[in-house]
């Protein structure tokens, strides 16, 4: 049997939240006390929230960075495994099964 006040609800509800995005997001401790603070000091968290978020997506417009350059800088922080260099190229199936073979003999 169809429950009508339910089914009721569930349309309501539909209604209320249609072009809205529920954003749930988990806090710290120290962050849940910089909300309760804020709430109590009658600020409004919803509005800062969107706030940021405006501000933010309008910072990311400014500043497009080229992903290229990202990768770069973060190849360059990170070096690779010092015997890098012995390694054989990919698309040499003779040279990697030799390379595979002295790794395992090694061992």
């Amino acid at each position: 049997m169809i429950d009508p006040v339910g089914q009721h609800l569930a349309s309501l509800r539909r209604c209320l939240y249609i072009g809205l995005v529920l954003l749930n997001v988990r806090l710290t401790s120290e962050e849940e006390r910089a909300v309760r603070g804020l709430r109590r000091a009658k600020v409004n968290v919803s509005e800062l929230v969107r706030r940021a978020l405006r501000e933010a997506a309008a910072g990311e417009k400014r500043s497009k960075v080229k992903r290229s350059v990202v990768v770069e800088e973060i190849i360059a922080a990170t070096p690779g495994p010092a015997d890098r260099t012995r390694r054989p190229r990919l698309d040499d199936r003779r040279a990697v099964a030799a390379f595979i073979r002295t790794r395992l003999k090694r061992r």
